[in-house]
């Protein structure tokens, strides 16, 4: 095991994350490293004490940096679609774009760059996608590409179209991704004629008007068949006039000119493919529906999906992917005549959000379901959790005993204040539960950090890291439908902010367990084999310790997104034991 970062690493990080540069997985990993070498590995999240006296004095002191940090994140607002480099920004760009890794091979290709230049993912660029020489330029800036500033243009280089002869001029810029690795970005780089550069240039070079019609051809990204269609010439004289004008300025390829015009002319490609990232929930909002409290605890927000006529079932959102639902999801809950009611919590939407994370709101959210179903004229009906809202389900069959009738949670959480299944959670679960319960303004800067990361259009880079490159949700997250409806439920669930997932986190992190204990309904827990944190393994070891049985039944071939990607299986799982 390397040496612990020091405070001063994990501070200078979590400013970084303030001011703007995006250093969330440094921050991350710096800080559960510096937890494990004060509290121990294998700690677990709550310590088994009951106050922050046993917390190392060395956290608590970072303490007051992440709330400063907290609060210049803040105050700077949110910076949607602000990452023009993201994964999000390459796959709305039409033109070729694609993040290469330094021994030249492809990380992230959009279609016009496969459908284009013939790029892969994962596949190493060849030469014959190049211009003689450019290949062997391109690999030797990878090779170094940690030496160059970030954002901006290194170099361009030549590479030619499947579709035509036409020669893309394709821009190299250093990015840094979240995950903390640092790749080129290349994209087809548009090089505007600056005609009050053209004399100076022309001048310079000492270029006659039939060399500069051929250069500002060139710099205009039009191929050598075009300039000869365009003069009226053969394309015999326009090849020979183009290799003398590369001859009189020693250069040894189109490129190289463009790149020297681009140079002599100072452009700037740093913003080569800026984010077009709108902030819009208007898919969500169009569904959204609203009633007013009785007791003047404002308005509780829901949404129905299925066939009116159809048996009901309260569907409980997760923090990630809210409500969202595929048209698979919706024919599935067809084929089981199933109609969900999906209420949102406090801070999700327009909802307000406690001043602090208490299990008393677990009741109070009971209450509010319970008018909600008066209000929808229902008198019993089973509610599904998922993820972290499993906690909300087992609160609102333990409050509800005569409304809710059974409880079913997808890849549901157990509480882990304490015992032998804590140990047994992923090192990151673990830091994110610790910091919450014990080191509230580290979790507050984390959580806004993290999703600041989301908001600048890095979502998908956020997914891959917190995901655990688990193959099940890397290939769940390339679905274009799936990644639309999880932006749009994102947008909404943090619509005045980004307090309810830190809240929802600390909640968490409380001994909720007599939840579990007190349950006077039919429980299931459908779990995937491929769950990233709450294993069958762990909850297995969770009942043994705890005594208490939550009806597994494992899912195969299914990772933290199950609901996405077995959704016929666990909606007929959940259908039959409802029954």
């Amino acid at each position: 095991m390397g040496q612990a970062p020091s405070d001063e690493e994990i501070v200078k990080y979590a400013y970084c994350m303030a001011v703007g540069e995006q250093r969330y997985g440094e921050l991350f990993t710096s800080l559960r490293d510096r937890v494990a070498d004060l509290v121990g590995a294998d700690a677990t999240p709550a310590l088994d004490a009951a106050g922050e006296e046993q917390v190392p004095p060395e956290l608590q002191a970072l303490e007051a940096h992440f709330d400063n940090a907290h609060s210049l994140l803040a105050n700077s607002g949110r910076r949607r679609g602000s990452a023009a480099f993201s994964l999000k920004a390459i796959d709305s760009n039409d033109a070729p774009a694609a993040l290469i890794d330094d021994e030249g091979r492809v990380i992230h290709a959009n279609a016009p760059a496969a459908s284009i230049l013939g790029f892969e993912k994962d596949a190493f660029l060849t030469e014959d996608a190049f211009e003689p020489g450019q290949l062997r330029n391109l690999l030797g800036n990878l090779a170094k590409i940690e030496q160059f500033p970030a954002n901006t243009v290194i170099s361009l280089f030549g590479a030619y179209s499947l579709r035509s002869d036409d020669l893309l001029h394709l821009a190299l810029t250093r990015v840094d991704q979240i995950s903390g690795a640092t790749v080129g970005y290349l994209t087809a780089a548009k090089i505007n004629w600056v005609p009050e550069q053209s004399d100076y240039f022309q001048s310079l070079f000492k270029l006659t008007p039939t060399e500069m019609e051929i250069t500002k051809a060139l710099v205009n990204g039009n191929s050598l068949t075009q300039i000869a269609q365009q003069r009226g010439r053969s394309i015999g004289t326009v090849r020979q006039q183009a290799k003398q004008l590369l001859a009189k300025l020693d250069l040894r390829s189109q490129t190289e000119l463009v790149c020297l015009y681009s140079g002599i002319v100072k452009y700037d490609g740093s913003a080569l493919s800026e984010a077009a990232s709108e902030f819009d929930t208007a898919q969500t909002a169009a569904r959204v529906k609203s009633f007013e409290l009785h007791d003047g605890r404002g308005v509780l927000e829901y949404e129905i999906a299925g066939d009116p006529a159809d048996r009901p079932m309260l569907f409980l959102p997760a923090l990630l992917g809210g409500t969202a639902l595929t048209e698979t999801m919706r024919q599935s809950l067809r084929d089981n005549r199933i109609k969900l009611i999906m209420p949102w919590r406090p801070g999700m939407g327009n909802s307000p959000i406690p001043p602090r994370a208490s299990l008393d709101e677990i009741t109070d959210h009971a209450r509010d379901i319970e008018q909600l179903l008066d209000h929808l004229n229902i008198a019993q009906l089973p509610v599904i959790g998922n993820i972290t809202s499993a906690m909300f389900a087992y609160g609102l069959g333990t409050s509800l005993p005569g409304r809710i009738s059974a409880v079913a949670n997808i890849n549901g959480i157990v509480p882990i204040n304490s015992g032998g299944h804590v140990k047994m959670l992923d090192p990151s679960e673990r830091l994110r539960f610790y910091v919450h319960q014990h080191l509230p303004k580290v979790a507050k800067m984390m959580t806004r950090s993290m999703l600041n990361v989301v908001d600048s259009g890095q979502d998908m880079e956020f997914l891959e890291v917190m995901l655990n490159k688990n193959p099940h949700d890397l290939v769940t997250i390339t679905d274009a439908e799936i990644m639309e409806t999880f932006r749009d439920a994102h947008d909404f669930i943090t619509l005045t902010g980004f307090d309810a997932f830190s809240h929802e986190i600390s909640l968490a992190a409380l001994d909720w367990q007599h939840l579990i204990e007190q349950l006077p309904c039919p429980l299931l827990n459908v779990v995937s084999d491929g769950n990233l944190s709450f294993t069958p393994r762990l909850l297995r070891v969770f009942e043994q310790e705890k005594r208490v049985d939550l009806n597994m039944e494992v899912i195969e071939q299914a990772g933290h997104l199950a609901l996405y990607q077995r959704t016929e299986a666990i909606f007929a799982k959940i259908a039959a034991f409802a029954g």
